[in-house]
């Protein structure tokens, strides 16, 4: 409870961490290197099927949107400070 000056774990990192996937079955193993025995080319192993590819093309797209808002930011503020600079010689001019 709140107050009685006791601490609270957040993450135990006394304990080594559990992996959150079990390992394939042996015989998917061996049908595994079967298929890499004959294919023989030694390239990169092909993802998942189930999982989609977030390739560069998000990453570039977070970058754009970022330079995009910062500009804006930017010209919009530069805009205040000149409307605001115009209205003090405004002022000046009437008094």
């Amino acid at each position: 409870t709140p107050g009685d000056g006791m601490e609270m774990v957040v993450n135990d990192t006394a304990t080594a961490p559990r992996e959150t996937s079990a390992a394939p079955p042996p015989a998917a193993a061996t049908a595994a290197e079967a298929a890499a025995a004959v294919a023989g080319t030694g390239s990169a192993p092909s993802r998942p099927a189930g999982k989609p590819r977030k390739g560069r093309n998000q990453d570039v797209s977070v970058a754009v949107k970022a330079i995009l808002w910062l500009t804006v930011i930017l010209v919009g503020g530069l805009g205040v400070l000149y409307l605001v600079s115009k209205a003090g010689d405004l002022m000046g001019k009437g008094f």
